[in-house]
């Protein structure tokens, strides 16, 4: 019945491509693919710099079960850290989780390695500080945060889940997990690790994909979208 009732609109707008397939085919004729746009910076990150001493894991999100999953990521990283001495998480948000996973990050006495922070007004210099970028989202729309720190040329490591596989390219921008799950996780984000070298590469290729979805290339479509209605 709520998609019959879609058969009352002339146009329908989905963020990408390949989202229109999980409509039925009568109502794929009407629907665009525009994607948010992502505001390109002058700044940028140097993800994996050789001299460093100590890399940087970066999570920015809510902090919930249903969709975000920082529990996920959290464990996933605990079951790394004793391992991986020159690496540290970053987690930056608000919600339900945060205190369970802030009390559980003190019971580990991984307090050195692991930081939940706050909402931030201003999360710049925490980008262009990162190494990795992780989305352990279980799925995304248009992923905000994904879409910044490729824009700040960061590599990025999540689920191949809709809303994130369309942004991260496995082993040319990213990691990409094949499964749902902690241990898979904890295996992807090794993979990274274990790549630093690559990171530049990769960040770089992140960033010149971020230029298709550009304010004026975004604004394009949407004024082409216009103009296709008054015809």
């Amino acid at each position: 019945m709520a998609y019959l009732s879609m058969l009352a609109f002339y146009r329908i707008t989905v963020q990408f491509g390949d989202f229109v397939d999980g409509y039925p085919r009568f109502l794929r004729r009407r629907i665009v693919a525009i994607s948010n746009p992502i505001f390109q910076v002058n700044s940028r990150a140097d993800p994996g710099e050789p001299t460093k001493r100590l890399f940087r894991m970066l999570f920015v999100g809510r902090f919930d079960r249903t969709q975000k999953q920082p529990g996920i990521l959290l464990d996933a990283f605990c079951s790394l850290a004793p391992d991986h001495q020159d690496w540290e998480l970053i987690m930056l948000g608000d919600g339900d989780e945060k205190v369970a996973l802030t009390n559980q990050v003190i019971e580990l006495g991984l307090q050195d390695q692991i930081t939940l922070l706050p909402s931030q007004p201003d999360i710049g210099d925490f980008y262009q500080t990162a190494d990795l970028f992780v989305i352990p989202s279980l799925w995304e729309g248009s992923p905000n945060a994904l879409s910044e720190a490729m824009a700040y040329g960061l590599p990025a490591v999540g689920f191949e889940v809709d809303g994130v596989k369309q942004l991260i390219e496995h082993k040319r921008t990213g990691w990409l997990c094949p499964a749902i799950g902690t241990t898979e996780f904890a295996q992807t984000l090794t993979n990274a690790m274990q790549a630093k070298s690559q990171f530049r590469e990769f960040g770089q290729r992140a960033r010149d994909i971020t230029k298709a979805y550009s304010e004026d290339s975004i604004g394009q479509s949407w004024n082409d979208l216009i103009l296709s209605l008054e015809e």
